[in-house]
C-alpha cells in the first residue's frame, strides 16, 4: 500500500504574542487523514511548534515507511501557497538542526514541473527559496534530508492564513479570499497526484 505522510503544526504564539490558532496547517493533517488518492492513503500528524518534535517526525517516518512526504507550515503574511525549494541546517538561535547531514538540501523533485502541474489544475502558487530558519525550515530539512538519504519524495509548502485565523488576525491582502481550507485541501490531494505520477 502507498502511504503519504502529511505534517501539520499546532497552533504557536509569534514573536511579537500573536496568537496562531487554530493553525491551518495542523487542521489540513487531520481533515487529509485517512483520505485516499489513487492507491495511496495519507496519515496526517499534527506536531508540536517546538524543535524536539522533530525526533517524532523521524520515528513516524522510519514506522509508516512512507512513499511520498508533504510538510505544511503557516507563513501568516503571504497570500499564495509558497513551494519551498531550499532547506537549512541552522535553527532560529543560530545553532545547527543537525550534527549530521549536508548544510543546505534541496527539494528533492522538479520544482518546476510541480508549479507547471499544479497551475494546470488552477492552482496559483510560486516557488520560494526563503523559508528561514524556524521550525518550517526544520521540519522541510528534515523531510529533504530523509528524501536525500530514503530516495522517496517530499515537498514543504508555506500555506497562507485562511478561515477563522484569517479573521482573528486580520490580515487583509488581496487575492487571499481565492484559499479557503477546501481549496487547500484539494491541492494537497493534487500534489499526491503529481507525485505519484512523476
Amino acid at each position: 500500500m502507498c502511504v503519504v505522510d502529511l505534517f501539520g503544526f499546532d497552533w504557536y504564539r509569534g514573536r511579537r504574542g500573536e496568537f496562531y490558532y487554530p493553525n491551518p496547517s495542523g487542521e489540513l493533517a487531520v481533515m487529509l487523514n485517512g483520505r485516499r488518492v489513487g492507491e495511496c492513503i495519507v496519515r496526517g500528524y499534527v506536531i508540536q511548534v517546538r524543535y524536539d518534535s522533530l525526533r517524532m517526525v523521524h520515528r513516524i517516518l522510519r514506522r509508516d515507511d512512507p512513499l511520498m512526504a508533504i510538510g505544511l507550515g503557516l507563513s501568516p503574511l503571504t497570500d499564495t501557497p509558497l513551494i519551498e525549494t531550499v532547506a537549512v541546517n541552522i535553527r532560529s538561535d543560530g545553532k545547527p538542526l543537525y550534527k549530521r547531514g549536508e548544510f543546505t538540501y534541496r527539494i528533492p523533485i522538479d520544482p518546476y514541473k510541480l508549479l507547471e502541474e499544479l497551475r494546470s489544475r488552477g492552482y496559483g502558487v510560486k516557488l520560494s527559496n526563503t523559508l528561514g530558519t524556524y521550525l518550517c525550515n526544520g521540519l522541510a530539512y528534515t523531510l529533504y534530508m530523509w528524501s536525500s538519504e530514503t530516495g522517496r519524495k517530499s515537498v514543504f509548502i508555506h500555506i497562507p492564513p485562511v478561515g477563522t485565523l484569517n479573521v482573528r488576525i486580520n490580515r487583509v491582502i488581496v487575492g487571499r479570499s481565492y484559499w479557503s481550507i477546501d481549496v487547500l485541501g484539494n491541492m494537497i490531494l493534487s500534489i499526491i497526484d503529481i507525485l505519484y505520477n512523476i
